[in-house]
């Protein structure tokens, strides 16, 4: 409905219902005669304050009418050259966060955070890759001994084959449920967990962590060593 269309009565009992809700200060739409206008509203001294020609507004941040949202840019893109877009183009809802020419590598594209100290980001790498980082410094570690035990941990793990039942398409790798007995670590969730209404809540997994790594790499060494060995006698 048009602003044009509303009486001025009208428009003055929705501005009144706003500010019944405005716990402290906040901005509302009130009336200059017949025209609607943003005004700041003072709970505490029952005041506004109209919004003049005297302010000038710098747009910072674009919120379009196809629900684009952009950050420090003006155009609705996923291969912007900077700032933030929150587009959807083709009916897939794409975020897209762009550097300038020049911007130094290892610079941030997403930082992560728990309770104040970093635990993850995503960097640039260069100018034609990212790296998802994990907080891995060693001041955070307390050392016990090298791997152990990594040939019966890979031992232990079952992979297989299935299809997926959404699409049925085939491939390999593991059940989040028996992955989680040997690493815990790279699973979450729970097997057969269901909310409220007994629906399901699916497990998720990373077979890419660095535990699995380390076992990896662990035994990668050790069947080296052993193979050299047979091969100097």
């Amino acid at each position: 409905m048009k602003v044009g269309q509303v009486s001025q009565a009208t428009i003055r009992k929705v501005v009144a219902m706003c500010q019944l809700i405005v716990l402290t200060r906040g901005l509302l739409l009130s009336v200059v005669g017949n025209t609607p206008i943003p005004v700041l509203w003072h709970r505490y001294t029952n005041s506004q304050q109209a919004f003049t020609n005297g302010i000038t507004f710098t747009e910072a941040m674009t919120l379009d009418a196809s629900g684009n949202l952009l950050v420090g840019t003006t155009t609705a893109s996923v291969s912007n050259t900077n700032g933030l877009t929150v587009v959807n183009p083709t009916g897939a809802t794409a975020i897209s966060i762009g550097h300038l020419t020049g911007t130094a590598n290892t610079a941030g594209f997403a930082f992560f955070n728990y309770n104040g100290t970093a635990i993850g980001s995503i960097t640039q790498s260069g100018t034609t890759a990212v790296l998802y980082n994990t907080t891995s410094d060693y001041r955070l570690k307390t050392v016990i001994g090298p791997v152990a035990d990594a040939g019966q941990r890979i031992d232990a793990l079952q992979p297989v084959e299935y299809a997926w039942n959404s699409n049925g398409t085939r491939t390999r790798g593991f059940l989040a449920h028996e992955f989680q007995t040997v690493y815990p670590n790279s699973v979450s969730g729970e097997k057969d967990a269901e909310d409220e209404d007994g629906n399901p809540v699916y497990q998720a997994m990373q077979a890419s962590t660095s535990e699995v790594i380390a076992d990896l790499v662990a035994e990668l060494q050790s069947l080296r060593s052993r193979v050299a060995l047979l091969e100097a006698k």
